[in-house]
């Protein structure tokens, strides 16, 4: 069988204990283990989101940091060509432009 080296934690969640659920694995011969309800501790998904989180929130500070790099000379520049994008973007018709 495909799956039946799998070990698959089952903590009575209801898509763990569908009888469609329990059929499939049977019928795949996946072994269950027992896992104990509500415990993140033991859920390695948990562990990664967490340091995700960690990274986006380091992300988000760099984030900051490079926004206020911009010079405004350079904001300025883009806001004073606004009139020949926008020209540009009319003449075709909403198609890509050369900026």
């Amino acid at each position: 069988m495909l799956f039946s080296f799998l070990c698959h934690p089952v903590d009575n969640a209801r898509p763990h204990v569908a009888r469609v659920t329990i059929d499939f694995f049977q019928h795949n011969n996946v072994t269950l283990l027992p896992w104990p309800p509500r415990s993140p501790d033991l859920s390695p998904i948990e562990h990664v989101w967490d340091m995700t989180g960690r990274r986006l929130l380091n992300l988000q500070q760099e984030l900051v940091v490079a926004w206020n790099e911009i010079p405004q000379e350079d904001i300025d520049h883009l806001i004073r060509g606004m009139p020949r994008r926008v020209g540009e973007c009319v003449a075709h018709q909403g198609a890509s432009t050369h900026y």
